[in-house]
């Protein structure tokens, strides 16, 4: 399209991250790709799942709704929304892009933060 164009006019990077999923029907990335400069240096990654695929949230039941709280019985009971496994391969494939060549990534190193509440000792409902 010709506002994808006009969106890139003067885009002139060293490095470009696509990142595309099996299941997404929403997804536009070739025309992304077709409408990138040759000297944007794409690196495509493909990943399993839909469109939203890299979204993934943990609230607490007592956020969304109080009163749903106290019917099951207060506590500090969680709900999860969405694929955290593929949030998490999609913020590693992004880490492993953004890495700078030559230097090794500390062991253990994650780039998602702990999951709420796994201190407090939440329990899934």
């Amino acid at each position: 399209p010709d506002e994808l164009a006009a969106a890139l006019a003067g885009y002139a990077p060293a490095a470009t991250a696509v990142f595309t999923f099996d299941g997404d029907s929403l997804d536009c990335s070739a025309e992304l790709l077709a409408a990138l400069p040759p000297t944007a240096g794409v690196r495509r990654f493909e990943r399993a799942g839909s469109h939203t695929a890299p979204v993934s949230l943990r609230l607490a039941v007592s956020d969304i709704n109080p009163q749903l709280a106290a019917l099951l019985g207060g506590g500090s009971r969680t709900v999860s929304i969405g694929d955290a496994e593929a949030a998490e391969q999609l913020a590693e494939a992004l880490a492993e892009w953004l890495w700078p060549a030559g230097v090794a990534r500390p062991a253990g190193a994650t780039m998602l933060p702990p999951a709420v509440g796994a201190a407090e000792g939440s329990s899934e409902p």
